[in-house]
C-alpha cells in the first residue's frame, strides 16, 4: 500500500528560501522579490547558524529527504546558489539522501545551464512550477514565465541527468475554461513527468488576485466548474498511467513525492528558515517568520516564534486527516498498533454519516475517501479536528 511506503523512523529536511524574482498574484506564502544579493548573503550567513545550532541540539545529520523551496531557491545568483548548497553538505551527510528535491520556476533569464549544471551535482528531484500552459492565465495569475521557457527549461533539466520531474498545475483561474484546461493536461500529458501536482486555485485574502476578482475586474469559476475540472484530470491522468495517490498529487510508479509522503505519515521533519515548521518526536515548532527577526537570530531561542508539544488527541486526530489525504486512506489496525485506539468505533457515527453521504468508504480495514469525498474533503476533514 502506498501509505505505508514510508518507515516511521524516517527523517525530513525542508529548506525555506523566501526570495522570488516576483511576487505570483496569488500568492500568500512567506515570501517576497529579492532586494539584493547581499541580502541573500546574509540570510545564508544566518541559515549556516541555524543549522549548527538545530544539529547541536537535536544532534541529528542523517536525513532520508531533503527539500528546498520557497519563494523560488534558484532565482539566487550562481554564487549564492553555490553557498546554499556547500552549506547544507556541510551540515549532511548527502550519500544517504534518498531523495533531494528543489522547487524551480522555469524563468530563463534567472535559470542557466550553469546553475542548473551546477544543482545536478546534488539535487535527484525538481518541482517546476508551471501553473499553466496558456500566456494569458499566466498574465492572470503573475507568472513571469512563458511556456515556451518552460519546455526549454525541462530539456535542460533532462539533459543535465534529472529525469524525477513534478510538475505543478493550477486550475480554476479565473475565466478559464474546461477546454483551457484540458489543453494544459495535453500538452503535459505529452511530456510524460515523473509526477504532477494539481492544484485547486484559492483566492487568498489580500493578495493582489484576490482584490482583482472582488472588485469584478476578473470572474471566479463556479464550483461546478472546477469540480469538473478535477475530475477530467483524475481520469486523463490514470489513462496516461498515473497513480493517484494523494488528493492533489499524481505519480508514475513508484515516483511518488517521498517527501511530502513523510508529512502526510507524520514522520519527524526539520524545517530552516523563516517560517518553515517543524513535527519533532511531538514537538512542533515554528521558526520567526520576520525576516528582520531571523537576520538576528543567534540561538534556540531566537530562531524559535512558537512551540508546543503536541497532545494525544491532536495527534489522533493529524493522523486521521492526513492519512484520508492519501486515497489509499486510514489502517484501522495500524492506527489501533500505534495510538491503542479503534478509530472506527472510536469515530463511529462521524464515520457512518459520511459514509451514507457518499463522502467515506469503509473497504476491509481501510477507511478512505471516496470520488466525491475529494472535492468536498474539508467538510470531512473538519469533523476529525478536536474537540
Amino acid at each position: 500500500m502506498i501509505a505505508k511506503s514510508i518507515a516511521k523512523n524516517k527523517k525530513g529536511l525542508y529548506i525555506h528560501v523566501p526570495f522570488c524574482f516576483s511576487k505570483c498574484k496569488y500568492c500568500d506564502f512567506n515570501s517576497w522579490k529579492k532586494r539584493s544579493e547581499a541580502e541573500v548573503y546574509e540570510y545564508l550567513k544566518v541559515l549556516d547558524q541555524q543549522f549548527k545550532v538545530f544539529n547541536d541540539n537535536m544532534k541529528n545529520s542523517n536525513w532520508d529527504t531533503i527539500y528546498i523551496g520557497g519563494g523560488t531557491p534558484t532565482c539566487l545568483s550562481y554564487e549564492n546558489l553555490k553557498r546554499l548548497f556547500y552549506t547544507i553538505e556541510s551540515y549532511c551527510d548527502l550519500n544517504k539522501v534518498e531523495e533531494f528535491s528543489i522547487e524551480l520556476n522555469p524563468n530563463t533569464s534567472i535559470v542557466t545551464d550553469k546553475k542548473i549544471n551546477f544543482i545536478s551535482n546534488f539535487v535527484n528531484r525538481v518541482s517546476i512550477g508551471l501553473q499553466t500552459t496558456q500566456s494569458r492565465h499566466l498574465q492572470v495569475l503573475g507568472r513571469t514565465h512563458s511556456y515556451e521557457e518552460f519546455l526549454q527549461t525541462y530539456n535542460l533539466l533532462q539533459s543535465a541527468g534529472i529525469d524525477n520531474l513534478n510538475v505543478d498545475l493550477i486550475y480554476g483561474i479565473p475565466n478559464q475554461t474546461v477546454s483551457d484546461f484540458n489543453e494544459d493536461l495535453d500538452n503535459l500529458i505529452k511530456l510524460q513527468p515523473t509526477h504532477i501536482s494539481l492544484y485547486n486555485l484559492i483566492l487568498e485574502k489580500d493578495t493582489p488576485l484576490e482584490r482583482e476578482v472582488s472588485k469584478g475586474k476578473l470572474e471566479s469559476l463556479d464550483e461546478e466548474i472546477e469540480v469538473e475540472m478535477y475530475n477530467i484530470a483524475r481520469v486523463k491522468l490514470r489513462e496516461s498511467g498515473y497513480s493517484h495517490y494523494e488528493l492533489s498529487n499524481f505519480s508514475k510508479p513508484s515516483y511518488e513525492c517521498k517527501h511530502n509522503m513523510l508529512y502526510w505519515n507524520r514522520n519527524n521533519y526539520l524545517g530552516l528558515g523563516p517560517g518553515a515548521h517543524s513535527l519533532w518526536e511531538g514537538l512542533r515548532f515554528v521558526t520567526v517568520d520576520d525576516f528582520t527577526k531571523y537576520l538576528k537570530s543567534k540561538d534556540m531561542h531566537d530562531f524559535i516564534k512558537e512551540k508546543w508539544n503536541i497532545g494525544f488527541e491532536e495527534a489522533l486526530s493529524e493522523k486521521v486527516i492526513l492519512g484520508l489525504r492519501l486515497v489509499d486512506g486510514i489502517d484501522i489496525n495500524e492506527i489501533k498498533e500505534e495510538y491503542g485506539i479503534n478509530i472506527y468505533k472510536r469515530y463511529l457515527s462521524t464515520i457512518n454519516y459520511f459514509i451514507s453521504e457518499g463522502l467515506l468508504k469503509k473497504e476491509n480495514t481501510r477507511i478512505k475517501l471516496t470520488t466525491k469525498g475529494y472535492m468536498l474533503s474539508n467538510n470531512v476533514f473538519m469533523e476529525f479536528l478536536p474537540s
